[in-house]
């Protein structure tokens, strides 16, 4: 699976495209049974799970990268960990292995238009999967 630990998926996209829903997912997908709130004040949500600990981090508010490093934030490629960002452009430069998925407005009402994207390492891991589907 392409959110295998370690990894970091950075979620773009306008207000209401559906990061947080998405977020809620994976973690339903993963096992975890309660409430799923978007981090937006306390900026970062860990979530203990087995065979990975999942960072919800939400950006809306960080305006400076080097805000970042105050979040408490896996190291890149820590064992165990899966980072998934909303508004996580700020992360690019911490994590440059990563995968990106931004969410627009897709043309029917209420559809969206998903663009995924891989960086470094990230990139032979998304052919991976691509290959074997």
């Amino acid at each position: 699976m392409l959110l295998t630990p370690p990894a970091v998926l950075i979620l773009l996209g306008p207000l209401g495209a559906g990061k947080t829903t998405l977020v809620r997912q994976l973690l339903t997908r993963w096992g975890y049974t309660g409430r799923v709130a978007s981090p937006s004040f306390d900026l970062v949500h860990r979530y203990p799970l087995p065979g990975r600990t999942v960072y919800h981090v939400d950006l809306y508010r960080v305006d400076d990268p080097r805000e970042v490093e105050a979040l408490d934030l896996p190291a890149p490629g820590e064992a165990g960990t899966v980072v998934v960002a909303e508004w996580g452009a700020a992360l690019r430069d911490w994590y440059p292995d990563r995968l990106e998925l931004e969410l627009t407005w897709g043309p029917d009402a209420g559809s969206r238009r998903p663009e995924l994207r891989a960086f470094g390492e990230c990139r032979a891991r998304l052919k991976a999967w691509l290959e074997g589907r």
